[in-house]
């Protein structure tokens, strides 16, 4: 039949292709790629997760439960103030530690840069009381900061002006070059699944 004639030919044609290397670099073509590595600007933040460059303090899991990324755990202070307590040892992709100062001012750009992240908390105060704390000050209050914190737009980064493109993340990628609609990544070497696999 014509539907066994083309289950063979493509039988045979994928068994004539070598198997792939550790080495071998891996080609994905998407149906769009971020315009943009400015994870102050419009949507761009979201782009960044889903292109593997940014994460977030907090994520959803598979399970559709709330799990730390580059923090571990939210303590309420008080009905305004939460703590936010960082992983130990997380890094941007070119080694620097993720501090709570880094995140901080993360945070206060991000309030004042780009509209979307005042949409849960309105006007937010970030401060780092200590290399692994941020302490964030909001004039809206929330029973769920770590939920929040899992919101698109709250991405870390790291304003990097000897970066492609400028800025720095912790995702399992890296940016190797990049133009509007071209972008090339590789792996992140300080990626925390790299240093401490499962």
């Amino acid at each position: 039949s014509p539907l066994a004639r083309v289950a063979l030919l493509l039988a045979l044609g994928l068994g004539q292709a070598a198997p792939l290397t550790a080495t071998d670099p891996v080609v994905v073509g998407m149906t769009w790629t971020t315009g943009s590595l400015d994870p102050r600007e419009g949507s761009t933040p979201w782009s960044l997760t889903t292109h593997g460059l940014a994460e977030k303090l907090f994520t959803v899991d598979k399970n559709g439960e709330i799990v730390g990324q580059v923090a571990s755990s939210t303590t309420q202070v008080s009905d305004y103030v939460w703590d936010v307590t960082l992983k130990t040892d997380y890094k941007f992709s070119d080694g620097t530690v993720v501090t709570g100062q880094i995140v901080a001012d993360c945070l206060n750009e991000l309030n004042t840069e780009n509209s979307a992240a005042t949409s849960s908390l309105g006007t937010i105060t970030a401060t780092a009381p200590d290399a692994t704390t941020v302490r964030i000050t909001s004039t809206t209050g929330t029973h769920v900061m770590d939920a929040v914190l899992a919101e698109w737009v709250f991405t870390v980064y790291l304003a990097d002006a000897t970066a492609v493109g400028g800025f720095l993340f912790t995702g399992p990628y890296a940016v190797q070059s990049f133009a509007a609609g071209d972008i090339s990544l590789v792996p992140n070497e300080h990626y925390w699944y790299v240093l401490r696999p499962f």
